[in-house]
């Protein structure tokens, strides 16, 4: 029943786009559990700027696009969600 409701438009874009929105998710999960583990590493040339406030930030943005890739992986013909997406 709920099948039809949650199937991705054909093609390989949306899937892209919802796939981008799972990784951001994941991200978003990262920055906000565990805000000083991997990001010091991946910006370990200026490790002092990496703080719990610029990570739990960086969440939240990643969060806010995540939601919009999701939305637009759904909705490929809305051509304003799209481009907001990017």
């Amino acid at each position: 029943m709920l099948g039809g409701l949650f199937a991705l438009p054909a093609g390989g874009l949306p899937k892209f786009i919802w796939l981008s929105a799972v990784f951001s998710v994941f991200n978003t999960v990262q920055c906000m559990v565990a805000p000083l583990g991997m990001s010091r590493r991946i910006y370990s040339q200026q490790p002092h700027q990496v703080t719990p406030l610029t990570s739990h930030m960086f969440a939240a943005w990643t969060a806010l696009s995540a939601v919009l890739r999701y939305q637009c992986a759904f909705n490929m013909g809305n051509e304003v969600l799209y481009d907001i997406t990017f």
